[in-house]
């Protein structure tokens, strides 16, 4: 099947249209058949059924009114019945749901409409995770829709779930749906207790991660004592994350739970796994280590416990022992650092730090053994935090760079930018502790971008660290000028460079916008162009546009690169049509056709000619080349002998394909004899009659029979002679001679070629490839013969040029090969230089002919080639009326086209254009209309559409 879809008429006739007609026609056919009954299509569109694959059908529609069916629209190229590809998609078309909010305890159907030929194929995944073999779901698909279906919800199906379809057409696609279902909250997290002291307590918690759908509204906290089964209630009112519980009882061990609640209800109760007393002895020390060391000391340094035992530490007591001996005391201290004396140089000395509160002394914390001696550190700052030595910031942020760093003595600090001292300001602050060098810069700009670097210096050496500061923000405008790469009435093609700084970030697309320069306002042509280059549609012709290009990073947009002011009009238009083809060479194997390059090639070079052919008793016409012609001239094989062919030719350049040419004359397939002779030249064309009783003789060029009147004939008995006297190139073709009498009839075939000057190539190229052709001439009684081309002649004609007009020349042709100059070739007969004129021809095709309909505002160009010798003037006139100020007239040697822009109701009329030349005048003329339509009718002269 094939679905067809049309516009309505511009034009009702004044009368509603009620239905259309459908015709469709097969090709190679002639006869249009109705597909569709009277009234059956009301609508603008229709499936036509039960078509054949791999067939060719045109179709056309008639709109119907009271008054009856007006003129068809028809197809312009055939087409055929076959499955169409559609990328797999999304179906904008459906109404859907993207969120769901559901109760807990219910169902859950996430349906997705979906479009793509072949049919797509879904897979749902739920937070990044494949849920298509998950038993939990159900899932019903169908070639419009996939359905995920989810029985009896909880909090655990909140969340996002994403469905990918593909079908092998494009890239995949893929939608997320989010769903919260509302139950209670789930479980809090990370229960803690923190601040024990004696009689009180204090819990941490983190807020569930699911709330169930529902902002937690508050916590409920709950006490159980050890010895007892039930909790107990603290309090329900609690709003924050951290509670305090007082009046404990010493004696009695508890646990604690919090539970969560919002409107649907109390969640999941988090508790302590183990119980506790509001008094015990404190915890451990926390991360014992060697802060420095003498010759007869070392200083340790610690962090206090996570907890107290519900009393505050009193003090720390430091123990220390060597290898296999006893602990001693070292010394007690109120802070979490001291420094232990009087130990022996070079000794390996164990330590222990504990805690100690009212209740008691905590567990101890061993380190060691610690060599006393007095250690030199090499000055060391750590980048452990800056993974690469690369800190990003965004452009107007802070940027703090915290170096931990270590050395012994104590080294300086310094810092440098890019390798030179940086100084403090009122954006810039240097910090620095016993263990930590800090650099803070506010409002960063472009300029704060760049190296750091932190030299230590403790006298004993020095080390430097380098950061590099890494600014993010919009990139740079791209790199212009903004290049018209092609420059169209409807389209310009513009492309420009990458930015120099890309801001930090991947440049993700480019934003081009376009504005008439006759307004003041930027209007989007495409916000996510990927390429640097960029192809503006929807333009107005004749209208200047200004261009401009923003580049886009994930930090925002930059300054815009604005173009030169170009106009919407078209560069080049499609060529000419080619000259008529002469065919030539007839063999057994085929034949030969040449024609001329088209008079105009429209503004852009000629890239490659087509050639078709038809037979005589066929009004189809068949391509010939499988491949770009580049030449004016080819051979054509495979053709049938006994029929006749015509053959005609088109050209294309960058703008598209000329109209064809003039069809050639009708000529047989047979392996003709070819005579060659002289523009100017007398010809006789004799052939032998024999038979009885005398046969009768009609004679026949390219099918068409010659008659006394356009050329001499003479009948004898055994023989007929065809006479031209003064022949020119009109007399070149497929001549072709008919015998006839009671007892049957004979036909015999010749080619007769008139040109300037034409050879055919050595039948020896002397083993190596023919370089090209030497032609020399004399004049009159002359002996000196003189040479006329400079460059060797790669063709086999040549045109010779500057010649005495009544002067008589002989003329001779030599092949050049690698080696040397072959034998000259001389022509039999001297050749006379005459210049012969012809009136004005004009070739006008069949769309010339027609009335032309054009809109207002629109345009026409009206064109015809012309030939005659000398060259014809072409003059345009318009009939009852002048020229328009948009009028505009080109004439070449072959070609004169009058172009009328912005057609308004007083261009209606009948144009005239007159050829003439010392040989005589032509005219042709040709009727313009308007239209209030959108397209180009061509509507014949006399004849009232209803529609119209």
């Amino acid at each position: 099947s094939i679905t067809l879809g049309w516009s309505k008429p511009e034009w009702d006739g004044g009368s509603e249209v009620t239905s259309y007609m459908v015709e469709k026609l097969v090709e190679g056919e002639t006869e249009w058949a109705m597909i569709t009954s009277r009234g059956e299509v009301k609508t603008t569109e229709y499936t036509v059924h039960d078509l054949k694959p791999d067939v060719n059908y045109f179709f056309r529609v008639s709109a119907v009114n009271f008054a009856g069916h007006g003129e068809p629209l028809e197809m312009t190229e055939p087409v055929q019945a076959k499955d169409i590809l559609e990328a797999a998609q999304i179906d904008p078309d459906v109404a859907m749901r993207t969120h769901y909010i559901v109760k807990a305890g219910k169902d859950v159907e996430l349906s997705v409409p979906l479009k793509g030929r072949p049919a797509p194929t879904a897979s749902w995944s739920k937070e990044e995770e494949c849920i298509d073999r998950d038993p939990k779901y159900e899932f019903h698909h169908s070639d419009t829709t996939t359905v995920l279906v989810m029985r009896e919800v909880t909090r655990l199906d909140t969340g996002k779930y994403t469905v990918k379809i593909e079908n092998g057409v494009g890239e995949p696609k893929s939608l997320t749906l989010s769903v919260k279902v509302q139950d209670t909250p789930a479980q809090c997290k990370t229960l803690v207790l923190k601040d024990v002291t004696r009689g009180k307590v204090t819990l941490c918690w983190e807020p569930p991660l699911l709330d169930g759908g529902a902002e937690v509204t508050n916590y409920i906290v709950e006490k159980r004592d050890s010895s007892k089964r039930s909790y107990s209630a603290v309090t329900s009112k609690c709003t924050d994350t951290t509670y305090t519980i007082e009046d404990l009882s010493e004696k009695t061990s508890f646990f604690f739970r919090v539970l969560a609640e919002n409107e649907n209800g109390v969640g999941d109760p988090c508790d302590t796994l183990e119980p506790l007393k509001a008094t015990e002895t404190p915890g451990p020390v926390k991360e014992v280590s060697m802060k420095d060391s003498s010759k007869t000391s070392v200083t340790l340094q610690w962090l206090k416990p996570e907890y107290d035992g519900g009393s505050i530490i009193s003090d720390y007591v430091i123990e220390q022992k060597l290898k296999d001996q006893e602990w001693s005391l070292g010394g007690t201290s109120r802070h979490c650092e001291f420094e232990v004396n009087k130990l022996k140089e070079h000794s390996d000395v164990f330590f222990r730090v504990a805690a100690r509160n009212e209740k008691g002394q905590g567990d101890f914390v061993e380190i060691g053994p610690i060599k006393v001696i007095d250690y030199i550190i090499t000055p060391e700052a750590s980048l452990a935090e800056y993974p690469g030595g690369r800190i990003n910031v965004r452009l107007g942020h802070n940027v703090h760079i915290e170096l931990p760093y270590i050395g012994k003595p104590k080294p300086s600090i310094l810092w440098l930018k890019d390798n030179l001292a940086l100084k403090e300001s009122d954006l810039i602050r240097f910090k620095k502790t016993e263990n930590k060098a800090t650099l803070m810069i506010k409002n960063v700009t472009k300029e704060n971008e760049g190296k750091y670097t932190l030299t230590l210096d403790n006298k004993v050496s020095r080390k430097s660290v380098h950061i590099h500061v890494v600014t993010l923000g919009p990139p740079s405008k791209p790199v212009g000028p903004i290049r018209l790469d092609e420059v169209r009435a409807e389209s310009i093609m513009i492309s420009w460079d990458e930015p120099n700084d890309d801001g930090g970030g991947d440049i993700t697309c480019y934003a081009v916008e376009k504005r008439d320069t006759s307004q003041s306002d930027w209007k989007m042509a495409c916000s996510s162009v990927e390429d640097t280059q960029f192809k503006v549609p929807n333009l107005i012709k004749g209208v200047q546009y200004q261009f401009r290009v923003c580049a886009e990073n994930r930090y925002g947009v930059s300054k815009p690169l604005i173009s030169q002011n170009v106009i919407a009009k078209h560069q080049f238009r499609p060529p000419g049509p080619p000259g008529k083809p002469v065919v030539y060479n007839v063999t057994n194997d085929g034949m030969t056709i040449q024609w001329e390059q088209p008079i105009y090639d429209g503004g852009t070079p000629i890239q490659a000619f087509h050639v078709e052919k038809r037979e005589n008793n066929s009004i189809m016409w068949q391509k010939v080349n499988t491949v770009l012609i580049k030449e004016t001239d080819y051979r054509i094989s495979e053709l049938i002998e006994g029929l006749e062919y015509s053959f005609r030719v088109y050209a294309q350049n960058d703008a598209g394909f000329s109209r064809m040419s003039e069809e050639s004359k009708p000529i047989m397939a047979v392996s003709p004899v070819v005579h060659r002779h002289w523009v100017g030249d007398n010809i006789r064309l004799k052939v032998i009659i024999t038979g009885r009783p005398v046969p009768k003789v009609v004679w026949f060029r390219d099918g068409v029979e010659v008659t006394k009147k356009m050329m001499d004939i003479i009948n004898v008995a055994g023989s007929s002679t065809l006479f031209v006297r003064d022949a020119d190139r009109t007399h070149s073709g497929h001549y072709t001679v008919e015998a006839t009498n009671g007892s049957g009839s004979r036909k015999e075939a010749t080619s007769l070629c008139l040109s300037n000057l034409e050879w055919s190539r050595p039948a020896d190229d002397g083993g190596m490839e023919i370089l090209g052709y030497i032609i020399e001439m004399v004049k009159g009684e002359e002996t000196e013969w003189k040479r006329v081309n400079e460059e060797l002649v790669a063709e086999t004609n040549y045109t010779v040029t500057g010649l005495q007009t009544g002067a008589e020349y002989r003329f001779h042709v030599a092949a050049l090969n690698h080696v040397g100059r072959g034998e000259d070739k001389e022509i039999p007969e001297p050749a006379q230089a005459v210049d012969r004129l012809t009136p004005p021809q004009v070739d006008i095709d069949a769309t010339f002919r027609q009335t032309h309909i054009v809109k207002p505002g629109g345009s026409v160009c009206l064109g015809i080639h012309f030939r005659g010798k000398p060259i014809p003037n072409a003059t345009w006139v318009m009939e009852e009326g002048e020229l328009g100020v948009m009028s505009e007239i080109t004439t070449t040697d072959g070609y004169s086209s009058l172009n009328i822009e912005n057609c308004s109701r007083n261009d209606t009329g009948k144009y005239t254009v007159n050829l003439e030349n010392a040989s005589g005048s032509k005219q042709s003329d040709r009727l313009l209309d308007r239209e209030e339509g959108k397209e180009q009718y061509p509507v014949g002269e006399g004849k009232q559409d209803p529609l119209l």
